[in-house]
């Protein structure tokens, strides 16, 4: 797709938003479900016509609903955030709930009412946790809050905001997330649209942590919906003008090692159309982690721009538009032999990334439809070093992405059922040029390990068309008081170099055996295409130059792994 045509798609996207907006306003735009069922705490029998009341914590949104005849209640469709449970029913004392809801969460509630006596008395419980989500114990909930707590500096990109923050991770020598023993193995989801590329500064520009409402990063086992990536989930949601009020921030900041960062955001509403739009740049004499302790040739500087604009359509539902554009130039580290040996070593990257996201939201009474159109083009480009002694390697790597997904969503009783279909189509591109004779020298000057090649240059171009064809369903199963389950099954077919289909089974359950204690146990069957960086290269059979190798290595294969989590 042309840059004058992802352009024009953009524009016509938010021509689109502002023209359909109407009067009315949107509850939640998240895919978010609390369902529950209202008890008597001396017989567990279910309350009739109880009134049951969700508000957020910061007091700005309310929705209210009563039970059905069974006790039962449910709000299909709730924004991810911090909320507070009330209810009350004639003859019971009120009860309240505090609990923090997850993107794309089924949070189940059994709320047990105490007979009321002859005063009137509110138990108020702070510090209640509902039953944990089934299908992630490992996961850990980033509020705004606990993003703006963090250090300026430990938030320049995603993966450094998630390796303080989330458990589980670990930031390698080369500064690649760790989890679980797989380095390359964030997937992150973007207002639940789901991108291949990996977050990492040498293969993508990525997301400023600053438009980050709210994200659950998931390390243990997760539902059907979630794919491509089993190491770890970032399920993100960015910020909405709808909440803000017309107010903004800007910020200016410096440190030590030339490291410098300007940010600015600001976000309001005009009747049912919300706004938010922010900027940041940001520069490091410091980026990479270098091979050395002192930090040489390793400068970087980088931006991002970022708007969101979402709002109501009446009866025909709630519509968001993301546009997002990033960049960074950066410098490969060297080391102080290399300053003294090859002065003239100085390779640099950079890479740039365009993003648009159009999602549509319509909730009926007990059933929440999702849609999404995404696009996005990238590049990263290896400019190569210069000088003897040293490796001429020069890479382009160019991806196009271009996707649609759609679910529903259906609360009822005991059961939030969600079934859905992702289709994307991913064009690859990438040149690739490697002379090897340079750095063999080097290797005889400096007495290192090295291998031979056959001729003079080892090079690749190629651009192919593929993608991926994703079904799911999955049902989250209150069973009972103290037990919560969550099935489901996915379905890829994957067609990139290589084309095979898998189906991986998920089960996921959750126990309460005290009031503080829960025993979870799973079983998820993951099915992994290989990383897109690098794909094309990577399954040409350019090994077969490596004399030490001598064969073309087969295609890269998707993988397939069974975890189990007590």
């Amino acid at each position: 797709m042309c840059a004058k045509c992802r352009i024009a798609l953009q524009v016509s996207a938010l021509v689109a938003v502002f023209s359909t907006m109407n009067a009315g306003r949107a509850w939640a735009q998240a895919e978010s479900a609390v369902r529950g069922q209202v008890v008597a705490a001396a017989d567990g029998s279910g309350l009739v016509e109880a009134a049951v009341v969700l508000k957020s914590a910061a007091g700005d949104e309310s929705v209210q609903t009563r039970t059905d005849a069974s006790g039962g209640f449910a709000f299909p469709n709730v924004r991810p955030g911090e909320y507070s449970l009330s209810v009350s029913s004639e003859g019971f004392r009120t009860r309240e709930l505090r609990f923090v809801l997850a993107p794309r969460e089924a949070r189940a509630v059994t709320v047990p009412l105490e007979v009321g006596g002859l005063d009137v008395s509110v138990d108020v419980s702070g510090d209640l946790r509902p039953l944990p989500t089934t299908h992630s114990p490992s996961s850990t909930m980033l509020t705004i809050d606990r993003l703006e707590e963090m250090p300026v500096f430990q938030r320049t990109t995603l993966p450094d905001a998630l390796v303080t923050a989330a458990p589980g991770m670990i930031r390698g020598h080369d500064d690649f997330v760790h989890i679980r023993g797989h380095e390359i193995a964030l997937n992150p989801l973007i207002n639940g649209v789901s991108f291949w590329e990996n977050p990492h500064a040498v293969f993508s520009a990525g997301l400023s942590p600053d438009v980050i409402e709210t994200t659950n990063v998931m390390t243990g086992g997760f539902p059907a919906e979630y794919g491509n990536r089993f190491g770890g989930v970032v399920d993100i949601v960015t910020k909405s003008g709808l909440r803000m009020e017309n107010s903004g921030a800007a910020a200016v900041s410096a440190g030590g090692a030339g490291r410098a960062r300007a940010t600015g955001e600001f976000g309001g509403r005009r009747g049912s159309v919300g706004y938010f739009v922010a900027g940041s740049m940001f520069a490091s004499d410091r980026f990479l982690s270098p091979p050395d302790p002192d930090a040489i040739h390793d400068s970087a500087r980088g931006g991002g721009v970022f708007l969101q604009v979402d709002g109501n359509l009446g009866r025909a539902g709630a519509l968001r538009t993301v546009l997002m554009g990033d960049g960074t130039n950066f410098e490969i580290p060297k080391t102080p032999q290399d300053v003294e040996i090859r002065p003239l070593a100085n390779a640099r990257q950079n890479t740039r990334q365009q993003t648009a996201i159009v999602g549509w939201t319509r909730v009926w009474e007990e059933v929440a439809v999702n849609a999404s159109f995404y696009e996005r083009w990238s590049r990263a480009r290896l400019f190569p070093a210069a000088g003897p002694l040293t490796a001429q390697a020069q890479l382009e790597r160019r991806l196009l992405t271009v996707g649609g997904k759609a679910d529903a969503t259906r609360v009822a009783g005991r059961h939030a059922v969600k079934a859905g279909v992702d289709v994307v189509r991913l064009r690859p591109e990438e040149d690739l040029s490697y002379r090897y004779d340079g750095y063999r020298q080097f290797t005889h000057l400096v007495g290192l390990p090295h291998i031979h090649v056959a001729g003079q240059e080892i090079a690749f171009s190629g651009a192919e068309s593929g993608g991926q064809i994703s079904g799911y369903a999955q049902d989250s199963i209150q069973i009972g008081r103290h037990v919560t389950a969550d099935v489901g099954i996915r379905v890829d077919r994957y067609d990139l170099v290589v084309s095979t289909t898998h189906a991986s089974p998920r089960a996921n359950l959750a126990l309460r055996v005290a009031d503080r204690a829960v025993v979870h146990a799973s079983y998820n069957h993951f099915f992994v295409p290989p990383p897109i960086e690098g794909v094309l290269s990577s399954s040409a059979g350019l090994t077969r130059s490596i004399q030490e190798i001598g064969i073309a290595l087969p295609p890269l294969e998707p993988t397939v792994e069974d975890q189990f989590e007590a």
